[in-house]
């Protein structure tokens, strides 16, 4: 069993990147979810159990 991990970031493009190195050969046992803003997060952190959680904080 490997671990769930939980991808918030609202650019589509950099949210692919990262959760094809979390899936990739190397770290195969990551099971990743992906979430695009604040809001589906909370609604997926309600729903499940995640090992860990990446978020993108932006100061501009």
């Amino acid at each position: 069993m490997g671990y769930k991990v939980l991808l918030v970031e609202d650019d589509h493009d950099i949210r692919e990147a990262v959760a094809d190195y979390f899936t990739g050969v190397e770290a195969s046992e990551m099971n990743v979810s992906c979430a695009c803003d604040g809001i589906q997060a909370e609604e997926m952190l309600y729903e499940n159990r995640y090992d860990l959680f990446s978020v993108e904080i932006s100061s501009q």
